[in-house]
């Protein structure tokens, strides 16, 4: 089969690999749509460490079943997505429903682990059963391959529990964002805050519900809020992941405010304790998904959440390395690029 394969920093080379080796509880998908993650474009770089060469990227994915197992559930020719993380089902988070801390979680496309470097930008990719969920009818295989980012997103509003007379701040308007502003505005919150240095995605925020939108590179956000909010938010969603970032969240949430830590793109960063302590903030990381996917498939055929203004660019997989290069320049107002295999 043709993949893209990860060689080297700045190197991505489209060319004939093996063929995946289906296990006993998997099935084998042959890909309709994958999208280019943020993490991806940072692993590209070699900047996280997080991607090992040689390997081939891509966890948001979407694709028809081509071979099953003999006790499978699915048919051959069933359109499908499925969850990034591959779980054990044993260990005590797994059985707590916290699949993604599962203590032998690994992600397609990521992990170093050998058969994991085989990610879904490729023609085919095998699967374990569990994580794979089928699609409604309306749902196109590029929309069913940001249903991954969005369950992100599904996961980290849930843990916020927030309350919708809360005012919420969204720091970053990419998929993961965005789709924060979606949920948000859908479970009826009154006040969205949209932060972001791109005036472009910024007006996409607001079409997808957000009622303040700040420039950061513009102007100061603490200063901003204090005007248009007379108080501090409550709430202050964090997707983006450096340092920067984060603190703007620690500037502008309550005493007694949530933190919700999403992005992860710098390993580490510098904070105020002070303020942390003095201020009782509560900050609390999200990881991934646990369980959210069956929602968003139903949401998303439901038409509650689009994908009609995050999906930017549609390019052959062969194109790849040209899309990895301008994702990674400063010069683009792409935001999520979907590439068909």
């Amino acid at each position: 089969m043709k993949a893209l394969l990860h060689t080297k920093p700045y190197s991505l080379d489209y060319l004939e690999v093996k063929d995946p080796q289906r296990k006993d509880d998997e099935v084998i998908i042959k890909i309709a749509s994958v999208g280019i993650c943020g993490s991806d474009i940072h692993g590209y770089s070699g900047e996280t460490g997080r991607r090992i060469p040689p390997i081939i990227m891509g966890h948001e994915a979407s694709g028809v079943v081509t071979e099953i197992h003999e006790n499978s559930k699915l048919n051959i020719g069933d359109r499908v997505c499925f969850d990034s993380t591959i779980y054990c089902g044993k260990c005590d988070y797994c059985l707590s429903e916290k699949v993604n801390l599962c203590s032998e979680r690994k992600v397609f496309g990521v992990s170093c682990d050998e058969y994991l470097k085989n990610g879904a930008m490729s023609e085919y990719i095998s699967v374990p059963e569990r994580i794979v969920y089928k699609l409604e009818d309306n749902i196109s295989m590029d929309e069913a391959a940001l249903i991954e980012p969005a369950s992100v997103a599904y996961h980290c509003v849930s843990l916020s529990k927030f309350d919708p007379n809360d005012t919420v701040m969204v720091v970053g308007a990419g998929v993961i964002g965005l789709t924060i502003i979606q949920v948000l505005k859908m479970r009826r919150c009154k006040s969205i805050i949209s932060i972001d240095i791109n005036d472009a995605r910024l007006k996409i925020a607001k079409y997808y519900g957000a009622d303040i939108l700040i420039n950061a590179g513009k102007e100061n956000i603490a200063t901003r809020i204090d005007k248009d909010c007379n108080e501090k938010v409550d709430i202050a969603f964090e997707a983006v992941g450096i340092n920067k970032t984060v603190n703007y969240c620690l500037e502008s949430v309550k005493k007694a405010g949530k933190i919700i830590l999403v992005g992860n793109v710098q390993p580490n960063i510098t904070v105020s304790l002070q303020r942390i302590v003095s201020r009782e903030l509560n900050i609390l990381g999200s990881c991934a998904i646990s369980g959210e996917y069956p929602q968003v498939i139903k949401d998303l055929s439901e038409g509650k959440i689009n994908f009609k203004k995050i999906i930017t660019t549609k390019a052959p997989l062969n194109d790849g390395k040209y899309w990895f290069d301008k994702l990674n320049s400063d010069n683009h107002n792409q935001i999520k690029v979907i590439l068909n295999p």
